[in-house]
């Protein structure tokens, strides 16, 4: 198997601890027993083959489901320590060397069931890496065609890059049924998926240009099968016009807000090979439940009832959202329409205030021009009286004239009366 270019605290998921526990040799032992669980290809095989084998983890899982007394024969580039009850070969798949040690190792046997889950030393170039993992996978299927008997089963890993759809017409054309399915223990965000092939049809010949990359990779004008409408599955669907210009792979990731609120959600989910949560809303959501975020990891493997069951989700959680919205508006509106009647009595008290301040304000100017005019009266008749001093006309201390009468006979007062 192909070397990991670096490893992080990040990989050691909860497969990565089960299978130090259980005394596997690699957290990939689950994917093939969740494979195994699915299609039970492994109690019906006495005799298998594991291309790429190292460090043996499908190995141990072979030798634990498969019948008493059954042959497994690992292959691998690096040396595999030994695993009770099973044979390894260290050697390159491509070489003809391999393939004469196989034949020496197997003698008259021919296998019911041939597994590959290797990988290149991927780098930076990705696409090198895709073509290079094809290359792995189409030298596992010359091996498989050559070892299988009739009725055998081949399960290998690709990935799913332009070239994906070439190698599954190939596979076809050679076993009665080709499966694409990813299992739980491969990680979401890795391109792979492992198909499963079964009923090999061993014919007496087959064209050699099955097995050469030129005549795969390049040749073949294969256009995708048609897709399914989720809409109407049962009605005939427009042929399919091939790859998007200047698509380099098939993965497809899109957002679960747009899936939920687009008009046209079901091309969404058509196109999609992921779907991820970008909204914490709808990811913590009461009905979105830990099977929906699983089958939004891989779309492409979903059958109809899980479709359907997204479908459903989509609608309720949909539903769902738009009356939250709609409350929340309310809400908003009552908040509103409270802080305008608020905002109308403030001002109403606002105006009586400016009111009273009005009045207070001219109470107080009519109170200072009151003030003003009792001092000019003041100083008016100040200025008077200055005036009169100074004309010698009243002297300090006299009250001015008065009129002298005595009482007495010729009172006119009394007269007067």
């Amino acid at each position: 198997m192909g070397k990991k270019g670096k490893l992080g605290k990040k990989r050691q998921d909860k497969f990565y601890h089960r299978a130090k526990i259980a005394g596997f040799r690699a957290r990939s032992a689950y994917k093939l027993m969740q494979l195994n669980t699915k299609y039970e290809f492994l109690q019906r095989s006495q005799v298998c083959i594991d291309l790429c084998a190292a460090p043996g983890s499908w190995m141990q899982v072979a030798k634990k489901y498969m019948p008493v007394s059954s042959i497994i024969v690992g292959v691998d580039l690096y040396p595999i320590k030994p695993i009770p009850g099973t044979l390894s070969i260290v050697g390159d798949i491509t070489t003809e060397k391999v393939r004469q040690e196989l034949k020496t190792t197997l003698k008259t046997w021919k296998a019911d069931l041939v597994l590959h889950d290797g990988s290149p030393n991927v780098g930076q170039n990705w696409l090198h890496d895709a073509y290079q993992q094809n290359l792995l996978v189409l030298h596992s299927f010359k091996l498989a065609c050559e070892f299988l008997q009739k009725g055998g089963c081949f399960l290998t890993k690709v990935f799913r890059s332009k070239d994906y759809f070439n190698l599954e017409y190939i596979f076809k054309k050679l076993f009665k049924k080709v499966e694409a399915t990813k299992p739980q223990a491969s990680r979401y965000e890795s391109s792979e998926i492992f198909l499963l092939c079964q009923g090999y049809r061993d014919p007496a010949k087959i064209d050699p240009q099955f097995f050469s990359p030129n005549h795969v990779f390049q040749e073949l004008n294969l256009e995708p099968n048609t897709k399914l409408n989720l809409l109407k599955p049962h009605k005939t669907l427009p042929k399919a016009e091939g790859y998007p210009e200047g698509a380099t792979t098939l993965y497809n990731r899109v957002r679960v807000s747009q899936f939920i609120h687009s008009s046209n959600f079901a091309e969404v989910l058509q196109e999609a090979s992921e779907l991820y949560f970008d909204d914490e809303a709808i990811k913590n959501h009461k009905l979105t439940t830990d099977a929906i975020v699983e089958n939004c990891k891989d779309i492409k493997v979903l059958g109809r009832k899980d479709l359907r069951q997204l479908l459903t989700w989509r609608k309720s959680i949909k539903a769902d959202l738009q009356k939250a919205a709609e409350e929340k508006e309310k809400e908003l509106a009552a908040d509103e329409q409270q802080t305008k009647v608020q905002d109308q009595e403030q001002h109403k008290e606002d105006k009586e205030m400016d009111k009273l301040d009005q009045e207070i304000l001219d109470l107080k100017t009519e109170q200072a021009r009151e003030e003003k005019r009792t001092r000019k009266r003041k100083l008016k008749e100040r200025k008077k009286l200055e005036e009169k001093m100074r004309l010698n006309a009243l002297i300090p201390g006299d009250v001015g004239p008065t009129v002298n009468t005595e009482a007495g006979l010729f009172n006119l007062e009394k007269l007067s009366q």
